[in-house]
């Protein structure tokens, strides 16, 4: 068998890449006793190749570890001297809705509001333009309602003067796909970029700046930049305000788009998205509550389509059955939903795809009494909801209503009118706060104050 030299083997199996490397490595293995045992034994060409490149990779292994050290310990001073500067990785902060669940919201005093100018491409509405309010876009059109209500009523035009500041990104209303798609536009920008468009967000003024989206679940997708930017720290100050809260998180609700989160993110959705402060769904509104004796011409109304889990489609099902078979029920999937719910004493509101409906608050703006079936629901809104909550709904067991066709009527004809009466007039006196409208307590207001409470 024919010898061909060592420099020449590592030329054809490497090229021409660092070829005096290589022939240094061949100078040392020809002076190495074994090697040159195993050379003279006859070994074949694809065998001294192998044992090239094994001793090729021992003599580079330990510049490769030594790169990857170096490496390592510039990463590690460069974060030690950024959280000498106050950059901290994301902090858990804690829920704005647990501070201002006691607040008073009689008063009328609606908080000074600065609302930025934000470049058009991530300002896709503005003040004047057209609001979508039909039944799908009033779940996604709250920062359009928010920002038009500001400029009427508590928009400063003076940072000095200004008690919150609002940051209006992408106001239009809008669905999963085209969020999706602006969520990846947003997540591209820096830190230079979010201090020119927001030169006074800092450390002193984070808390009272607020975020506005219309999802919770559409976080996961968008936590570059909503739930959990980190192109700022200050960002992890700011309120985050969505017509869902954590309660979206908990179950089966939404699990398509919350897919991706590990349990522990399912547990403490607090760690995903800071600060959350969950509000009604932006209604218009129906003017006042009926008063609490108007006459109801019906004991309950029903207007819900079977979606969602296999367990909220069962409910769905089962109380569609329920009411179709009942005098006492008016269905109102294919006619007026909201005239059905302001002739019934009850709304039964069943959870679907979310524990929280829009049609509650239309219930309630329209005197009627909620009826809930999921732990969720009861946690709903504490702004708005959470001091009088208790004392306008009405709790049943979602087991029972999927299985017993006539438990949900027979519950609601064992409450005592006196309980009737007084949900009813509760309802009347304070329903108010789910109205976006101009008025004492509304939820433009109840939802100012309580930022500016937790702040």
């Amino acid at each position: 068998m024919s010898y061909t030299p060592i420099a020449q083997l590592i030329s054809t199996r490497s090229g021409s890449a660092r070829p005096h490397h290589f022939a240094s490595v061949a100078r040392i293995l020809n002076k190495m006793p074994r090697f040159v045992a195993l050379r003279d034994a006859g070994l074949s060409q694809r065998r001294h190749r192998s044992v090239l490149l094994k001793a090729a990779e021992a003599r580079l292994r330990p510049r490769v570890f030594g790169a990857v050290v170096a490496l390592v310990a510039t990463a590690l001073i460069a974060w030690h001297g950024a959280a000498a500067r106050g950059v901290k990785p994301t902090p858990v902060a804690r829920d704005a809705e647990s501070i201002v669940a006691t607040v008073d919201w009689s008063t009328d005093a609606c908080p000074r509001t600065y609302v930025y100018a934000l470049p058009r491409r991530l300002a896709d509405w503005a003040p004047g333009d057209a609001i979508k309010s039909d039944g799908v876009d009033a779940n996604a059109n709250l920062l359009e309602v928010l920002v038009q209500a500001l400029q009427t009523r508590c928009a400063t035009t003076r940072v000095e003067d200004a008690e919150l500041f609002l940051i209006p990104l992408l106001p239009r209303a809008k669905h999963w796909a085209a969020w999706m798609h602006k969520c990846d536009k947003l997540a591209r920008l820096g830190a230079r970029d979010w201090r020119r468009m927001l030169p006074h967000l800092n450390e002193k003024t984070a808390r009272r700046h607020v975020f506005v989206f219309p999802r919770v679940a559409y976080a996961p997708r968008c936590t570059g930049w909503w739930a959990a930017p980190l192109a700022l720290p200050e960002f992890n100050g700011v309120a985050r305000v969505s017509v869902g809260g954590y309660e979206e998180f908990a179950g089966a609700f939404q699990r398509t788009k919350t897919k991706r989160l590990s349990r522990k993110q399912r547990a403490h959705p607090e760690t995903l998205v800071p600060r959350l402060v969950s509000v009604p769904y932006a209604s218009m509104g129906h003017g006042d509550p009926p008063p609490g004796d108007a006459a109801r011409h019906s004991l309950w109304a029903y207007a819900a389509t079977p979606h969602g889990s296999a367990a909220a489609k069962n409910l769905r099902l089962a109380l569609q059955r329920a009411c179709a078979a009942s005098q006492a029920c008016t269905d109102g999937r294919r006619g007026d939903a909201l005239r059905h719910q302001r002739n019934a004493t009850f709304c039964v509101e069943p959870p679907g795809l979310t524990p929280g409906r829009a049609s509650i608050v239309t219930a309630l703006l329209a005197g009627c009494i909620p009826v809930l079936l999921a732990p969720e629901q009861d946690r709903l809104w504490p702004l708005h909801w959470g001091g009088w909550r208790a004392s306008s709904r009405v709790m049943l067991d979602a087991a029972r209503a999927t299985a017993e066709p006539a438990y949900v009527e027979a519950a609601l004809r064992a409450i005592p009118a006196s309980d009737v009466a007084a949900m009813r007039a509760t309802i009347h006196a304070r329903a108010g706060a789910f109205r976006y409208s101009d008025g004492r307590g509304d939820a433009v207001r109840v939802l100012l104050r309580g930022i500016l409470s937790a702040a």
